[in-house]
């Protein structure tokens, strides 16, 4: 099994909230005092990189398959 090396981000909360008004699929990233962690490249189109944020782990994830648009890590 090949093991996939995935780099952290935090984006920057002024921007995500700037999108925010545009888009209301753009989550939210503060919680509290911390702020929520995306994890690696998921595409890349015209020079653009759109990032993958992290979730936690909810009952009917753990029914789905991975596939393209979803990744179990461990």
């Amino acid at each position: 099994m090949k093991e996939n090396k995935l780099k952290w981000y935090i984006a920057d909360k002024e921007y995500v909230n700037y999108l925010r008004q545009f888009d209301e699929k753009v989550e939210n990233i503060e919680y509290n005092t911390k702020l929520k962690p995306y994890i690696g490249i998921l595409i890349t189109i015209n020079e653009f990189n759109y990032y993958v944020p992290i979730s936690s782990a909810k009952e009917k994830h753990y029914k789905i398959r991975e596939g393209m648009d979803f990744i179990k890590i461990m």
